[in-house]
Formats: structure tokens, sequence, C-alpha cells
């Protein structure tokens, strides 16, 4: 599958969430984290956030779930 290709690949971390869990990670984030995808997989992304950075990227994550534009 060319989803498969891309994300196996692309020599950048991918991260996909479900609910605020982790429910995909690509070698390249696994190994940029340094953690196993059994680690990380079903845990809260905000557990490999920087507490500093938390509220922006909860605020920037309601925005895109809400339809706003993240753009500013």
């Amino acid at each position: 599958m060319l989803s498969d290709l891309i994300t196996k690949n692309i020599p950048m971390g991918i991260i996909l969430t479900q609910d605020g869990n982790v429910c995909y990670i690509n070698e390249w984030a696994l190994k940029f984290i340094g953690y196993s995808d059994k680690e990380v997989l079903n845990t809260s992304f905000l557990d490999y956030v920087h507490p500093d950075d938390q509220e922006l990227l909860i605020n920037r994550y309601s925005d895109i779930i809400s339809g706003k534009s993240t753009l500013d």
C-alpha cells in the first residue's frame, strides 16, 4: 500500500492519534523519542510534549478538531 511505503520510508517522524492517544508512530519518530512502539502505542501524545508546550498544543489540537485555522 502506498501509505505504508510513505510512512515507513519518509525521513520525518509521523505520529497519529485518536482521542488523544497514539495509534500509529513510524520508525523515525520512535528513534527521535527513544521508545519502542509497544511503549508508545495507546499512550497520551502529551506524554511526549514538553510541559511548557502542552497548553499551546492542546489549543492548536482543539482548533484543528473544530475546523479553525491554525496558521497564525
